[in-house]
């Protein structure tokens, strides 16, 4: 593990090894200054687009994420298979999928409580995240809280807007529907990200111009909000006394870019500028703003950094007055991989944390306690 320090933004980089070959690549920022436990923190998981490679050294990429980690946050960037020094293929979608399982797994493994791991996925990395935390919600019942922004509904809509062959529609879709299943590629984030919970938001860009409004996952939420969610997958948990902060939310999930943002710039950035003017895709897309040059489209124009915060504090709150539906965590499922010795020391382990303030003893069956906030 290799550290760095840029005032009080400490970045080290870790490794999580993965059984069919794959060696995730992390770049973790943390503050320097902080003596928190760990296993008290907040962490976010970030999942980014098809093209990003972190590196550990401070740059622009990751300097966006310095308010979480002035906060007191651990902000872990993932380096997907084949990028950074992740070894493994990206060319199969479902192999981004496991390594997001792999990392939140080895989170969990560290003792880290469920309310505190925090997936936020951004543009194609909103559907990683998405069926990461599906797999963990359906099969070991464990429920993460899922942020995601500027994604899409699906990659066959995303593709055919970007490259204009939606018509005729017997023709060009399922040949890309096709093409997308075999690479593992057919995300449908909008079946698992579908409203407001204490679990999930979406945030959506205005004028993106890489994510058309048709093939935005906001636009095809508001079609299932017209549709009166007839579909199963549609249907709206119940979170009874979640309203109020669902209602607050709703008026800032839309979010446009802060204006009089115009840092100066050299001659030839600017000669850069101009050429990348002339593309299709302009350069200074809002799609392509850093997280804090985004706010809420709304009179107040919360910054995105701000909503996210806001996010984690009222449902902290939430969990608090109501109970969070992790309450009761079966740790075999956690350490089902390792031997018994590890187990064991598991066990051990569940026991200690009694020291630092568990709501709940550990039962017979090895379910682990919920971290109070």
């Amino acid at each position: 593990m290799k550290v760095t320090e840029e005032n009080t933004i400490k970045i080290r980089e870790e490794f999580v090894e993965v059984q069919n070959g794959m060696r995730i690549q992390k770049i973790v920022m943390s503050n320097s200054k902080s003596s928190a436990d760990s296993r008290k923190k907040k962490h976010i998981v970030y999942f980014p687009g098809l093209t990003y490679t972190f590196e550990k050294e401070p740059d622009e990429d990751k300097s966006e994420w310095n308010w979480a980690a002035e906060a007191g946050m651990d902000v872990h960037l993932i380096n997907f298979p084949g990028s950074g020094k992740s070894k493994g293929h990206s060319l199969n979608g479902r192999n981004r999928v496991n390594a997001g399982i792999a990392v939140i797994s080895d989170l969990l493994k560290q003792g880290i409580h469920p309310d505190n791991i925090v997936l936020y996925g951004s543009c194609a990395g909103g559907p990683i995240a998405a069926e990461v935390y599906k797999k963990f919600k359906k099969d070991d019942n464990i429920h993460l809280r899922c942020i995601i922004n500027k994604s899409f509904s699906s990659f066959k809509k995303l593709v055919v807007k970007l490259l204009h062959i939606s018509k005729p529609k017997w023709l060009f879709p399922p040949i890309i529907k096709f093409i997308l299943k075999c690479f593992g590629w057919h995300f449908k984030p909008h079946t698992i990200v579908n409203d407001i919970t204490p679990y999930t938001i979406c945030f959506n860009l205005e004028n993106d111009g890489f994510i058309s409004k048709q093939a935005n996952i906001g636009t095809k939420i508001s079609d299932i909000e017209k549709s009166h969610r007839k579909k199963n997958y549609q249907k709206k948990e119940t979170f009874e006394g979640f309203e109020q902060y669902k209602e607050f939310f709703m008026k800032h999930t839309n979010l446009a870019k802060i204006k009089n943002l115009e840092p100066e710039v050299g001659v030839m950035r600017k000669c850069w500028n101009k050429f990348l003017s002339l593309l299709p895709i302009k350069a200074d897309d809002i799609h392509f703003s850093p997280i804090t040059e985004l706010c809420s489209s709304s009179e107040h124009k919360y910054t995105l950094p701000e909503l996210i915060s806001l996010f984690l504090e009222f449902t902290d709150d939430y969990f608090e007055k109501k109970g969070s539906l992790n309450q009761e965590i079966k740790t075999e499922v956690i350490f089902e991989k390792n031997s018994e010795k590890e187990i064991e020391e598991k066990k051990q382990y569940f026991t200690n944390l009694k020291n630092y303030s568990i709501s709940q003893s550990i039962s017979k069956k090895l379910i682990s306690p919920q971290i109070l906030k």
